[in-house]
C-alpha cells in the first residue's frame, strides 16, 4: 500500500502542476489506481497459483478433475488428493503487454521462475519454484517490478505500470484422456497427468451365485486403468481371470476341507488408484425356482403368471419338459431363463411347423448356457413372440427360426453367432409360415460381424423373405453375404421395401453396392448410424 501510496502522490502532484482549478476531476486517477491495484492482485494469485500446480507436480499428485469456475472465467483443477487451484483467463488486450511476463523454466528437472523468460536470480542463486514466490508491485516512480527490483525491457529501459488489464500466466488449457497441458504465456508448457480411475466389475455380482459342487461358472468383466491385481477366494475354490473372464469353479464335495460359502474378493491395482470387487459364491442343494411377476423364488411353480423367471441352482437343469408344463399352465406370459442352464447345450423348444400358431409366448430370454437352437426348433408361428435375448455363449441359430413370427420388431443376434441358419425372418402364408398374425412387423434385424455360415443350402436362403416392413439392416460382416436364393427366381429379398437402410463396416460400403440384390438398397457406413 506504501507503493501505491506514493504513485498516487505522484500522479496528483503531476496533476496539480497542470491545473489550479478548485475544480480538478481526480476521478480518472482513482479509477488508474483501482485498475493497477486489481491487476497486481490477480498476477500475484497467478503466481501462487503457478506455484501450487508446480509443487502437486513434483509431489506426484494428478489431476481428478477439470472444471469451469462459476464465474466463467477459468478452471478449479481438483488434484488427485482433493486439494485444488483456480486458474483464470485473465483480460486480452495488447495493453497488457507491458506488463512483466513471469513464467517458469525447467533445468536440470528443477523449475525455476522467469521474469520475460530470463531466470530470476536471487541472493541465493536462481530462484527455484519450490521457494519463496516471486512478488509483482510498482514502485514510488510508477515502474512495475518484481520482488523490488524494477522491471526493463529489452534495451533495459524500465517499464512504465499501466492500469489497462493484461493477458493471465495462463495462456490456454486443452485435456487429452491421460493428461491436462497448460500453456503459460511466456510458451512453456507443463504436461499434469490425469488421475486414472480404476474399473473392475462382475456382472452378476448384485446377488449371491449359487453353485454344485464341482461346477464352473464363467462371469464378464468390465475392467479399465488396471496394471495388476490380488484375489483371495474361499477355501477350495478356484479362481482364473483371463482378459475379460472371470472363471470361478467350486469345490467337489469330497473335498472335505473346503468352504461351502463366501466372496470371492479382486483388488484391482492402478497407476495411482485401486478398487475391489466381490462375488459371493455358496454351495447349494439342486433345485430349479421360479419367480412369478416379480415374487419370492419358490420350487413350485404358481398357478397363474404374466411374467415368469426361472433359476436353477446346485446343478439344477431346466428340462424340456419343464418348459412344456410351463407353456401349458399359462394363457400369455413373459419368460425369463437367463439365469437358468438348459438340459443340453441345444435348445428344441416352441416352434409350430405346418398350418399351426402359437400365441401364449410374449418375450423370451433364453437359458444362459445355450449354443445352438437346432433347425426347425425355434420359434416358428409365435405370433405373439415381441423379444427375444439370446446368451452371449450362441454359436448357431438354426432354420426357420422367426419364420412367421410377426410381432417381432427388432432382433440382434450378439457377436459371436457363427451360423444364420436359412429362412430366418421367412414369411409366406401359403407355406404355413405367418399366415395366422398379419405381415411382419420386423423393423430392424442386427447382424453381428463374426457369421460365416448362412446355411444357404441347394435353394438359397430366403433370409429376409417377406418382410414388408423392415426399415433398416445393421449388417457387421464385411463381405456381402450371399443372398441369392435359385428356387423359382426369388430373392431373399423378395417384398422388402426399397427404401430400406442397410449399414455395413465402412471399408465395405462399395463391395456391398456392388453386390447383387444388396445394390438395390441404401448402402450406408456403419459410422453414420443413427441410435434409436
Amino acid at each position: 500500500m506504501r507503493k501505491l501510496f506514493l504513485l498516487l502522490t505522484l500522479f496528483v502532484f503531476t496533476s496539480l502542476t497542470w491545473s489550479c482549478s478548485d475544480d480538478y476531476d481526480d476521478s480518472a486517477i482513482w479509477e488508474e489506481l483501482n485498475i493497477l491495484k486489481n491487476r497486481i492482485a490477480q498476477m500475484n494469485s497467478e503466481i501462487s497459483s503457478l506455484q501450487t500446480i508446480i509443487n502437486a507436480l513434483n509431489s506426484g499428485k494428478s489431476i481428478k478433475s477439470v472444471s469451469d469456475l462459476t464465474e466463467g472465467n477459468g478452471y478449479r483443477l481438483t488434484f488427485s488428493d482433493d486439494t485444488y487451484v483456480d486458474i483464470h483467463h485473465g483480460s486480452e488486450g495488447a495493453a497488457g503487454s507491458n506488463a512483466p511476463v513471469i513464467g517458469i523454466e525447467e533445468v536440470a528437472g528443477i523449475y525455476y521462475w522467469t521474469l520475460n523468460g530470463i531466470i530470476i536470480e536471487s541472493s541465493d542463486g536462481p530462484l527455484p519454484v519450490t521457494g519463496e514466490a516471486p512478488q509483482v508491485g510498482i514502485n514510488s516512480e510508477g515502474f512495475w517490478t518484481v520482488n523490488g527490483n524494477i522491471v526493463t525491457d529489452g534495451s533495459g529501459t524500465p517499464v512504465k505500470a499501466a492500469g489497462e488489464n493484461g493477458d493471465s500466466i495462463f495462456a490456454d488449457i486443452e485435456q487429452t484422456d491421460t493428461s491436462v497441458i497448460l500453456t503459460l504465456s511466456d510458451g512453456t508448457v507443463i504436461t499434469l497427468p490425469k488421475l486414472e480411475t480404476v474399473v473392475f466389475e462382475i456382472e452378476g455380482s448384485d446377488e449371491k451365485v449359487d453353485f454344485a459342487y464341482g461346477q464352473t461358472l464363467d462371469f464378464k468383466l468390465t475392467i479399465s486403468g488396471m496394471e495388476s491385481y490380488s484375489f483371495s477366494k474361499p477355501d477350495g475354490w478356484k479362481v482364473i481371470i483371463e482378459e475379460n473372464i472371470l472363471t470361478v469353479t467350486a469345490p467337489v464335495q469330497d473335498n472335505t476341507f473346503a468352504e461351502i460359502s463366501g466372496a470371492i474378493s479382486i483388488v484391482a491395482i492402478g497407476n495411482t488408484t485401486t478398487c475391489i470387487a466381490k462375488l459371493h459364491v455358496e454351495i447349494v442343494a439342486p433345485a430349479v425356482l421360479y419367480s412369478a411377476d416379480g415374487q419370492d423364488w419358490t420350487e413350485v411353480l404358481p398357478g397363474s403368471f404374466s411374467k415368469l423367471a426361472v433359476r436353477s441352482v446346485g446343478g439344477a437343469v431346466v428340462t424340456k419338459e419343464i418348459l412344456d408344463y410351463i407353456h401349458n399352465s399359462a394363457v400369455s406370459y413373459a419368460l425369463d431363463l437367463s439365469q437358468a442352464d438348459y438340459e443340453s447345450t441345444v435348445f428344441r423348444s416352441y416352434n409350430v411347423m405346418g398350418y399351426g400358431s402359437d400365441s401364449k409366448l410374449t418375450s423370451i430370454s433364453l437359458p444362459r448356457n445355450i449354443e445352438e437352437i437346432a433347425n426347425e426348433a425355434g420359434f416358428q408361428n409365435n405370433i405373439a413372440l415381441s423379444s427375444v435375448v439370446f446368451p452371449t455363449g450362441i454359436k448357431k441359430i438354426g432354420w426357420n427360426c422367426f419364420a412367421g413370427t410377426t410381432s417381432l420388431k427388432k432382433v440382434e443376434f450378439p457377436e459371436g453367432t457363427e451360423v444364420l441358419g436359412k429362412m430366418m425372418f421367412y414369411y409366406f402364408g401359403m407355406m404355413g409360415y405367418g399366415e395366422f398374425g398379419g405381415e411382419p412387423a420386423i423393423e430392424e434385424i442386427v447382424i453381428p460381424s463374426t457369421v460365416t455360415d448362412w446355411g444357404i443350402g441347394t435353394t438359397g436362403t430366403y433370409f429376409f423373405y417377406g418382410c414388408s416392413n423392415l426399415k433398416r439392416i445393421i449388417c457387421r460382416v464385411a463381405a456381402p453375404p450371399y443372398m441369392n436364393s435359385v428356387m423359382n427366381g426369388w430373392s431373399d429379398f423378395e417384398s422388402v421395401p426399397s427404401d430400406c437402410i442397410i449399414y455395413v463396416p465402412d471399408g465395405s460400403v462399395q463391395d456391398y453396392k456392388e453386390e447383387s440384390y444388396w445394390s438395390n438398397y441404401d448402402i450406408r457406413p456403419l459410422s453414420e448410424i443413427e441410435i434409436e
